[in-house]
């Protein structure tokens, strides 16, 4: 009888305490989730795929559904009422999926990032100087927010070109440190130009973005099968009401 008080007791807590931390994995859930929906929101056109910010979305969804469970994790052990107990369980399996759903996405889109930038080279490619063609405006808003230089380096944009043909290029002005107020996109004084290629500085940052949200999903859903075996230890504890069948006979 004293084993079971102590386990009844230490589940108890365990579930306070898990659902006290899914509050706080609620906040990084919606900060993983924001960071992959502002990725795609922000550079949307270099993107392959227009479903790239679903796991960004699942991620808000499960953060949005976890202060809810929190409350009935921190409710369930004070107040041993059944409906909570249960209520908890089902929100648990359907919390679980989404993570499932999200965390698989993301791996598959980290995996697939090098695919989903293959609209770069297009708009690389087909980019016009005159910033008020709307071919331009993407490619100038990255190379500006990422502080880069063409693809994959800023000799992106004097490749294929004779010598004669370069010696007159002026290279975009999105191209020029923001610390160097003389640029003019001046190939020749490279010391003024973002060095690194915009193609890796983009990769790098939904990668990171979706890794993110991929451990953030695999930590919960870790968290959440804790406080459901505690729950469920609970719920063992608890027995069900007996009811029984009225019958006619005693009341005759």
């Amino acid at each position: 009888m004293g084993c079971v008080v102590a386990a009844s007791s230490s589940a108890r807590v365990l579930l306070g305490l898990l659902s006290l931390l899914l509050w706080g994995a609620a906040i990084a859930m919606a900060l993983g989730g924001a960071f992959v929906i502002i990725t795609y929101k922000h550079y949307k056109h270099f993107f392959q795929d227009d479903y790239l910010a679903l796991p960004g979305w699942l991620a808000m969804a499960v953060a949005f559904l976890l202060l809810p469970a929190g409350g009935l994790g921190l409710s369930t052990p004070n107040r041993s009422a059944r409906w909570r107990q249960g209520t908890f369980m089902y929100a648990t399996v359907v919390l679980i999926c989404l993570e499932a759903s999200s965390a698989i996405l993301a791996q598959t889109y980290s995996h697939k990032r090098g695919l989903e930038l293959r609209a770069m080279d297009q708009l690389f490619h087909w980019y016009i100087r005159n910033s008020s063609d709307p071919r331009s405006r993407p490619v100038d808003e990255l190379q500006e927010q990422l502080e880069c230089c063409g693809l994959h380096n800023y000799t992106d944009w004097v490749i294929g070109l004779s010598p004669s043909q370069a010696s007159h290029l002026w290279l975009p002005e999105s191209c020029c440190k923001k610390s160097s107020a003389n640029c003019t996109g001046d190939p020749a004084r490279p010391d003024l130009l973002y060095q690194e290629g915009c193609r890796t500085k983009l990769e790098q940052r939904l990668e990171f973005t979706l890794s993110f949200v991929f451990w953030c999903c695999v930590v919960v859903g870790c968290l959440q099968l804790l406080a459901a075996i505690a729950n469920g230890i609970l719920m063992k504890q608890q027995p069900l009401p007996d009811y029984r069948i009225l019958e006619s006979a005693k009341f005759s």
